[in-house]
C-alpha cells in the first residue's frame, strides 16, 4: 500500500471520464465500506471527508481519491474514474499501478521505490539475508514430540463456545455475507497480525 508520501506527489486533477458515472460508482462504493476502511481511506491518501463529499455530489475524482479507494475497496480504478464500464473484483495492485502510470505518474513510481527501496512497492521480492563465512557444523537437534490439533478438533472447539443465537446466525449467512466478509478479513490481514493468522488458517481449510 502506498504511504502518505507517494500520495503526496499525486494532483488533485479530475480524471474522470463521465461525472455521472463516476458519481454514482463511487457512492456505491463508499456505501459498501466498513467505518474503519472509510477511515483508511482519509488515512492513507491524506485527504478531508470535503473531498469525498464533492466526488459524490460533482463527479470529479482524482488520481489521489481513485488510488485509494481502489487499494482500500479493491475496486478498479479505472471504473471508478468511468474510463471502463467493466470492475474488476478484488482488482490487482499491477492494475492500480497501471492506473498510475497512465496518468503520468511512472516517474513518481520510481521515484518511491528508489527512495524507499520497501518491498511493498516491488511485486515478488524476496531479500536475501547474506550469512558470515564458517566452518561447517553438524548440529544434532532434540527430537520433539510434534503436537498438531486436527482443523475438525479446533472447529469443534470452537463451535462448543456458541451459543444457540450465534449458530443460528452463522448459519443462515448467505454466499455473498461470506465472499463480504472474506474481504474485510483480507483487508485487516494487511495491517493485523491476528488477522493475518486466522487468513492462513481459512486458506488451510479450503485446501484441505
Amino acid at each position: 500500500m502506498y504511504n502518505k508520501e507517494f500520495y503526496n506527489k499525486l494532483k488533485q486533477t479530475n480524471v474522470s471520464g463521465d461525472p455521472e458515472k463516476t458519481r454514482e460508482r463511487v457512492r456505491a462504493v463508499w456505501m459498501t465500506l466498513e467505518k474503519q476502511q472509510k477511515q483508511e481511506v482519509f488515512n492513507i491518501s491524506d485527504l478531508k471527508k470535503a473531498t469525498l463529499e464533492r466526488t459524490c455530489r460533482l463527479g470529479n475524482i482524482s488520481a489521489i481519491l481513485a488510488t485509494a479507494l481502489a487499494e482500500v475497496a479493491r475496486v478498479d480504478p479505472y471504473y471508478l474514474a468511468a474510463l471502463t464500464d467493466e470492475n474488476q473484483d478484488n482488482v490487482s495492485d499491477a492494475r492500480i499501478e497501471q492506473f498510475l502510470i497512465d496518468h503520468d505518474y511512472k516517474n513518481v513510481l520510481d521515484e518511491t521505490r528508489r527512495n524507499s527501496f520497501n518491498p511493498e512497492y516491488i511485486e515478488d521480492y524476496h531479500p536475501v539475508r547474506e550469512e558470515p563465512d564458517r566452518p561447517a557444523e553438524i548440529i544434532v537437534l532434540p527430537e520433539v514430540a510434534e503436537v498438531s490439533p486436527s482443523i475438525p478438533l479446533i472447529a469443534s472447539n470452537i463451535l462448543d463456545t456458541l451459543t444457540d443465537d450465534d449458530k443460528t446466525s452463522l448459519e443462515s449467512m448467505t454466499e455473498d455475507d461470506m465472499i463480504y466478509l472474506l474481504k474485510a478479513l483480507n483487508l485487516r490481514a494487511r495491517f493485523n497480525e491476528d488477522a493475518k493468522s486466522i487468513t492462513v488458517l481459512l486458506k488451510k481449510i479450503l485446501i484441505g
